[in-house]
């Protein structure tokens, strides 16, 4: 298993960015990344799944000004997040559904925000996973295992935030 750790991901990117990919969806079916505390504008994707793992955690706000909370954050596809905090952060872009996509899809416009899913601990969801636009369906599984995240793409490759 693959384990990286945000603190030491973060240290090597310049301080005047917010957000650093590792991966891309062209080249690897997937984008990972991590981020820096902060304010981030609402938004949405159109075909990708957003999740985004902090271990301190975060709150954000829903359409009725109720307050949401957790570790890990599941935004689906077409699923509108509002304006959020967060401590530092790991984040995993993924499409979920076959098909011609354009790239990048995010858009600032609201779509359905319902759909959120917030995971705290012990908890797991496994999601559909396309590596190519019209690739065969697998899934990616993510797991929230005392103050580590695992991911593991189609039942192999496992990978460990820290």
């Amino acid at each position: 298993m693959n384990t990286l750790q945000i603190t030491k991901e973060l240290a090597q990117i310049p301080i005047q960015k917010n957000k650093i990919y590792q991966t891309t969806y062209d080249e690897d079916g997937y984008e990972i990344g991590f981020g820096r505390a902060g304010n981030y504008k609402g938004h949405s994707h159109i075909h990708f799944y957003d999740i985004i793992y902090t271990p301190n955690g975060f709150i954000i706000k829903d359409l009725h000004n109720s307050p949401l909370s957790g570790k890990l954050l599941v935004v689906p596809p077409r699923t509108w997040l509002s304006d959020i905090t967060l401590n530092d952060f790991f984040f995993i872009k993924f499409c979920g559904e076959s098909g011609l996509i354009s790239v990048p899809d995010k858009v600032d416009y609201f779509q359905n925000e319902s759909n959120l899913i917030i995971l705290n601990s012990y908890e797991s969801i496994s999601l559909p996973w396309y590596s190519s636009p019209f690739g065969e369906k697998s899934y990616i599984k993510f797991e929230l295992i005392e103050n580590s995240f695992i991911i593991t793409f189609d039942n192999k490759n496992k990978l460990q935030i820290i």
